[in-house]
């Protein structure tokens, strides 16, 4: 019975009860459309095949930048335990990273969830009225659809700030394409569905294979600390992680988003 349900029921049944119940509204089989063509791109143009994508050399450097420095010397970085704990492994990834001026007794367990940018947000400043302690940290949601120049022209400034830290919530099958075999409901589901957050710890301005016509330096390899184990820390470009930021949310219509937190020293 565990056979039949690890081979047939999670990989194909519940994902196509899922997909039928939702293919009743015409907006998402609309959206759906719209994100099977941004994961397909991706599947025939995966950004782990680029040389840049884990490049030790590039990484090396990456992690000499100021941005990165803060994340080491607090011992911040760490993984989700699971799936679905990405938004508060990331939160704790973020809040480790401004100890001792964030109390360290505030940094929290993972637990899993929360779903959204918002509610990642909002359960953090909850925490922190809670705590009843003069913690001063700021929070803003900066929706992907506001365009690309203003998207890498904020993660420029924030990345710069020693005050402020950057995360995404993304598609990321929207830089690596859906798994293999795309057609198994499972895959093509997460391949949709599979929103994640990770922090985002430093930038580096990298002539790459995925520059566009443009001026190389306005599209700049960005390094994502992919919490899950299985990823790791990686670089892509920074138009390539615009599109798996802009890449609407299945579940609310809306695009993701990068988040910037600033504490006050």
């Amino acid at each position: 019975m565990k056979t039949i349900a690890m081979t047939v029921i999670f990989p194909v049944v519940v994902p196509c009860i899922l997909f039928t119940a939702y293919a009743l509204k015409k907006s998402f089989r609309q959206l759906a459309h719209e994100l099977y063509s941004v994961v397909d791109r991706a599947t025939n143009d995966p950004v782990t095949k680029h040389p840049y994508f884990g490049d030790p050399n590039l990484i090396q450097r990456l992690w000499q930048t100021p941005s990165a420095k803060r994340y080491i010397q607090t011992g911040a970085l760490r993984y989700q335990k699971s799936e679905g704990f990405c938004g508060s492994a990331t939160l704790q990834v973020v809040l480790q990273s401004f100890v001792p001026i964030f109390p360290a007794e505030l940094v929290p367990d993972q637990i899993q969830g929360p779903s959204t940018p918002t509610k990642l947000c909002e359960g953090l400043h909850e925490m922190v009225k809670d705590a009843e302690q003069d913690v001063k940290i700021e929070t803003t949601v900066v929706e992907g659809g506001l365009g690309y120049e203003k998207f890498l022209q904020t993660l420029k400034l924030k990345l710069a700030d020693e005050n402020c830290r950057v995360a995404v919530n993304y598609l990321r099958p929207a830089l690596v394409g859906f798994q293999w075999p795309k057609w198994v409901p499972a895959n093509l589901f997460l391949g949709l569905f599979g929103g994640h957050f990770s922090p985002v710890v430093g930038i580096l301005e990298e002539p790459h294979s995925n520059s566009s016509s443009k001026d190389e330096k306005d599209d700049p390899l960005v390094g994502v600390f992919d919490v899950n184990s299985k990823w790791g820390l990686y670089l892509v470009p920074a138009s390539r992680l615009y599109d798996s930021v802009v890449a609407k949310d299945m579940t609310t219509g809306k695009s993701r988003a990068m988040v910037i937190f600033e504490m006050e020293s």
